[in-house]
């Protein structure tokens, strides 16, 4: 059994309650995986295919929040469901984990942008917009002039938190409820039906406003609103999160390698997840029935995905286990915030590109080491000693 496995007893955190999420080796090295195909395709790496939308680095963010669903289960099951840790002890583990990067590269970004992107015509409320991001309320205002200012892939540290805050009051009654295998299965299925029900119900409900004439914060189209202030709404993805609850939850109930049962039923389901991500990547924008799956088979293809990687004996899995991998997994957060600062001029030649790729991956391990882990024992021991 690959080194990810679990045992009935799994090591955990000294004096917290909490699981080491180490453990699941497999799920750090795809983080980096992921954090490069976004910064592959935000560098012009990755060209859209002809007659094809390649359109889904938005909607591909909610590989990350149902992994984000899958470790916090996975590490806080125990710690939450029997109270050994408070509300606001877990919150601030999660805040001393991204918040600390969150405002150096916001501040990087505020440099960046006054000194070379600054154009004074067009820049509607800047100090709100700016204390709005630094804060991480901007989605909850998602005007064109909001979203994606400063720093843009910022966005996503606000739905996060969202999820944070949330996640202590869902986890023990979903812990309850969802005992086997089946119920949690049937959970993620209703979780995805509701998604899909709420999400075609506000985009009738947005086209109707539209056809009437009116428009809604600055948004001139309803496809413009779904694809910027609808998907950047935390409580519209909160059902990616849930869905990592209970993959999170199906790790806990049984061994991550009979999930799937054995070598050749996990790489068979990492083939069809792969496939299946391409297929829907590429499927031509033409039509209700394309635009469907585009918006809503993404997520299903993730949770297949990463049932396969957890289980640590897919043909992958001693690339995603590899020192390195880790590493960068582990940097993979300080990349996903930094890569924004080395995008290429349109027309840039391959040289310049893979320059900036190297310098963005290299400067974000450098910003794990040397920021992102002295800050996040410096804050732990702050609120500790308090």
């Amino acid at each position: 059994m690959s080194s990810v496995a679990l045992s009935k007893t799994p090591a955990r955190w000294p004096d917290s309650g909490q699981r080491n999420p180490q453990r699941l080796t497999c799920l750090t090295g795809m983080r980096f995986v992921a954090a490069m195909a976004v910064v592959l395709f935000h560098f012009g790496a990755v060209p859209a295919i002809p007659g094809t939308s390649m359109w889904g680095v938005g909607q591909a963010v909610g590989f990350f929040f149902i992994l984000s669903g899958i470790v916090l289960t996975y590490a806080y099951h125990d710690a939450i469901t029997t109270r050994t840790i408070s509300r606001s002890n877990f919150m601030n583990r999660r805040l001393a984990r991204i918040f600390p990067v969150h405002v150096l590269t916001w501040l990087i970004a505020t440099v960046l942008h006054l000194w070379f992107g600054w154009i004074s015509s067009t820049e509607a409320h800047p100090i709100v917009s700016w204390l709005a991001g630094l804060f991480c309320v901007q989605v909850y205002w998602p005007s064109p002039g909001f979203v994606g200012r400063w720093n843009p892939p910022a966005w996503s540290i606000s739905c996060e938190l969202f999820f944070y805050a949330l996640f202590p009051f869902l986890l023990p009654p979903m812990a309850r409820l969802l005992k086997s295998m089946r119920s949690i299965i049937a959970a993620m299925i209703c979780i995805y039906l509701g998604q899909i029900l709420v999400s075609v119900v506000l985009s009738g409900i947005v086209d109707a406003i539209f056809r009437s004439g009116h428009a809604i914060l600055g948004y001139h189209s309803a496809s413009e609103l779904e694809n910027t202030a609808m998907l950047a709404f935390p409580p519209l993805r909160l059902s990616e999160f849930l869905i990592g609850v209970c993959i999170g939850l199906l790790i806990l109930r049984r061994e991550p390698q009979s999930l799937v049962g054995g070598w050749l039923k996990a790489n068979l389901l990492l083939t069809v997840s792969v496939v299946g991500f391409i297929l829907v990547m590429c499927v031509p924008p033409a039509g209700p029935v394309q635009a469907f799956l585009q918006k809503y088979l993404l997520d299903p293809v993730f949770a297949l995905l990463l049932v396969a990687i957890v289980s640590g004996v897919t043909v992958v899995a001693p690339l995603l286990e590899n020192r390195v991998a880790i590493v960068l997994g582990e940097a993979s957060y300080s990349l996903y915030l930094i890569h924004s600062f080395f995008t290429p001029e349109p027309g840039s030649g391959w040289l310049q590109l893979i320059v900036r790729i190297a310098a963005s991956v290299l400067c974000s391990v450098i910003l794990y080491r040397w920021f992102e882990q002295p800050a996040r024992r410096i804050w732990r021991r702050a609120f500790k000693s308090r």
